[in-house]
This record gives structure tokens, C-alpha cells and sequence, in this order.
């Protein structure tokens, strides 16, 4: 039985055997005489299998818009965030701070709250047909919870707050994450800057940058002009998120719990993998423990484990369309963003803080010494076969 068509072994590890036979085997076509050598490495590839080598799903390289060259992603390492935040916790922050209650008591009224935090976003009349379509649709939603990060900012005089804005505004890279990290970035960033660079907020609209900053204010011109003026690539992306449609990404789609993920097939899990593998590739390379991915009806968060690549948590579905309700624990996306952005961001902690170590490089050079195992094999086989053959002309020319 061929490797790739046995059952009783992975099919992370039969889809990379097949491409590696698959090369094996054209080689073989371009070259008649090299057809027994090829045939000697499926046999020991074969048996090198069946003797319980690992091979890493990460060697496997697939194509596609969410799935980016490089490291591939293993279902088996995600897990349900069972401890994730709860109302309670979120609001926590303003209960045991009464300077941060008096801030936002007096700076907001219920409806400036409920507009900014506990209510609903505000709603569009636009078909959500692509990520261009949310991506401006959440724009709004980021100018309301960086208004409340900037009053909190001010009002307390920190030096510093974390704002949620476009990806490119924090572009440093680990120097530990895989290969060619740098090709994609995530459409969405939160990182820090100096809290008095926002100036002051009014209601103003900018004139000259009216076309070119979808209807900015003053106090948003001048907080944009001053990231242009920093080094993007030295700012840290604290908490990566990506924007994709209702209709390609949800949480059901997504394991280890979804049901569309359990009642599917290979297909289903291969969209799922595309999608994981995107934003905990994007997680990893900026040395983020905590991610999202928001769509036009939901916010999924993820938090990476310190045990390896791969490793991951993901969080419940968190609906946009949904006044907080602390007695029923209800949360909506824009209450657990404000609690990333304000409390986790800023969060140093080895164990739950913002920030992990990438391993990306580590998982390279794993697969790199699984690779060069099965080369060495391979070349100690064609070695002995190369020797048994020498010794059989041998003896045959002596029978002549």
C-alpha cells in the first residue's frame, strides 16, 4: 500500500509524502535510468513511515489568498480559550480605579458610553461583499474606542496609550520569526504612542486632509501625521487583528467546537487552516500573545501558548449587535476590544502579558533536521543498494 493512500497514518503526513514522491517520481520521467533509484526512496520512505518518523505538517506548502507561503498550521493545536474574559473582569478596571470611573462619568454621558463601549456600532446599509467593505465599516468602530483611550490617556496623565489603528502603523518584525514573515501584514495593529501626541480633541473637520483621511477631524490628522513622522518598523503591533467577511470567516467554521468544523470534510478544515494559519502567522512574527480576526457580524480573539508554533487558544464568538449585559455575562466586541487595547496591551507580564517570544525560527530548524534525517537515509540506502549492485556484476562476470 502506498503511503499517501494508507489511512492509518496522518494526512498532514500523506499529503507531504505525495509531494515529495510526486518530485521523485518527475525526476524519474526526465531521467529513465534514475526509475530504480526513485523506486528504492519510496520503499524507504515507506518504510521510514511505518517505522513512526514525525513528519512535521508545517512542511507542507499550499496556495491561496489567507494562505501565505511558509510554516504550515496543525488543527490539533488549537484549543478553546476556556478562561476568557468575562463582564465582570472587563469591569473591574473603572471599579477598582475611581480615577478612571471619575474620567469616564464626566468626560461621557450614557449615550456617548453607549456609543462608544456598551452599545451596538453603528450600522450600515452596505452589502458586506469584500474586506474593503468592512474594513471601512470598522473604521468607525476604532475611532470611537481610540476617542475613549485618548480622554483616559489624558485624564490621567499618562505618557503613554495604545491606540487600534491600520497595520502598517507597527511593522517591527522578531528577528525570530520564520522565513519571508515580512510578505503579508495584518490589516490592523494596536501600539503604543506617546499620549501627548493627540492634541486636543473637537469637532472640527480637517480641510486639507479631507480627501485623503476619510473625513478625519484635526485631532486625527495630527495624530496620523505624527505616526507618519515615526519609524513604523520600530513601533510593536501589541495586539495584530485581521478583517475578513461574514461569508468567509466565522466562528463556527473554526475547531476545535465549531459545528460547521465538525460536520465538515477536508475542505472545511482546509479554509479553516487558511484562516488560522494566517493570523497566528501574523501573531508570531510581531511576538503577539493575543490576536483577533473581526468580520462584519463577530469578533473571534485568539491567544497564543508559550509551548511552540501552532499552539493556540480561540475565544467564543463575540457578536457586535449586543448591548453588555453584566447578569448575563453577554459581551460584545467593541467592551473585550477596549479591555485588549487598554488593559492587556499594556500588560508586561511574562506569563499573560501582551508580549511572546516568536517560533517561527525554531519550527524552520526543526523541520530542517527532519529533513536532513530523511536525506541521510535516503543517501544510505542508494549508498548500499549502489554497493550490492557493484558486488552482483561482480560475481556474474565471474560466472561468465
Amino acid at each position: 500500500m502506498w503511503p499517501f493512500t494508507d489511512k492509518s497514518k496522518p494526512k498532514a503526513n500523506r499529503d507531504w509524502l505525495r509531494q515529495l514522491f510526486s518530485r521523485i517520481l518527475r525526476k524519474s520521467l526526465r531521467k529513465p535510468a534514475q526509475t530504480k533509484a526513485a523506486s528504492d526512496d519510496l520503499k524507504t520512505l515507506k518504510q521510514m513511515l511505518q517505522e513512526g518518523i514525525t513528519l512535521p505538517i508545517s512542511l507542507v506548502k499550499k496556495t491561496g489568498n489567507s494562505d501565505s507561503s511558509g510554516l504550515e498550521f496543525d488543527l490539533k493545536g488549537v484549543k478553546v480559550w476556556d478562561d476568557f474574559f468575562t463582564v465582570e473582569e472587563i469591569e473591574a478596571l473603572w471599579h477598582d480605579d475611581p480615577k478612571l470611573t471619575e474620567i469616564l462619568s464626566a468626560g461621557f454621558g450614557d449615550d456617548e458610553m453607549r456609543s462608544c463601549i456598551t452599545g451596538k456600532p453603528p450600522l450600515t446599509r452596505r452589502i458586506m461583499r469584500n474586506e474593503m467593505c468592512v474594513e471601512n465599516w470598522w473604521a468607525t468602530v476604532q475611532d470611537h474606542l481610540n476617542l475613549i483611550f485618548q480622554c483616559c490617556a489624558k485624564g490621567m496623565s499618562l505618557d503613554d496609550v495604545v491606540l487600534m489603528g491600520n497595520g502598517d502603523n507597527a511593522t517591527w518584525i522578531s528577528p525570530n520569526a520564520q522565513t519571508n514573515a515580512h510578505r503579508k501584514k495584518p490589516d490592523l495593529a494596536g501600539f503604543q504612542m506617546q499620549a501627548d501626541l493627540t492634541g486636543v480633541i473637537d469637532n472640527e473637520r480637517a480641510s486639507s486632509d479631507q480627501d485623503t483621511l476619510r473625513s478625519a477631524t484635526p485631532v486625527e490628522v495630527r495624530i496620523e501625521n505624527k505616526i507618519r513622522a515615526l519609524d513604523p518598523d520600530s513601533i510593536f503591533n501589541r495586539i495584530p487583528g485581521d478583517v475578513k467577511p461574514s461569508s468567509k470567516v466565522f466562528r463556527d467554521l473554526l475547531p476545535p467546537d465549531g459545528t460547521k468544523f465538525l460536520a465538515g470534510g477536508d475542505n472545511v478544515n482546509s479554509e479553516a487552516r487558511k484562516v488560522l494559519k494566517q493570523i497566528h502567522g501574523y501573531m508570531d512574527r510581531h511576538e503577539a500573545r493575543y490576536g483577533y480576526i473581526v468580520t462584519d457580524k463577530e469578533l473571534i480573539c485568539f491567544r497564543r501558548r508559550g509551548t511552540g508554533w501552532g499552539q493556540l487558544d480561540i475565544g467564543p464568538s463575540i457578536p457586535h449587535d449586543v448591548h453588555v449585559d453584566r447578569d448575563n455575562n453577554t459581551l460584545n466586541s467593541k467592551y473585550v476590544l477596549f479591555y485588549l487595547h487598554w488593559k492587556v496591551a499594556n500588560d508586561d507580564s511574562p506569563t499573560h502579558g501582551w508580549r511572546l517570544k516568536s517560533f517561527g525560527k525554531e519550527e524552520e530548524k526543526k523541520n530542517a533536521n527532519i529533513l536532513n534525517k530523511v536525506a541521510r537515509k535516503l543517501k544510505s540506502v542508494r549508498s548500499k543498494g549502489a554497493k550490492k549492485g557493484k558486488k552482483k556484476s561482480k560475481t556474474m562476470k565471474r560466472q561468465k
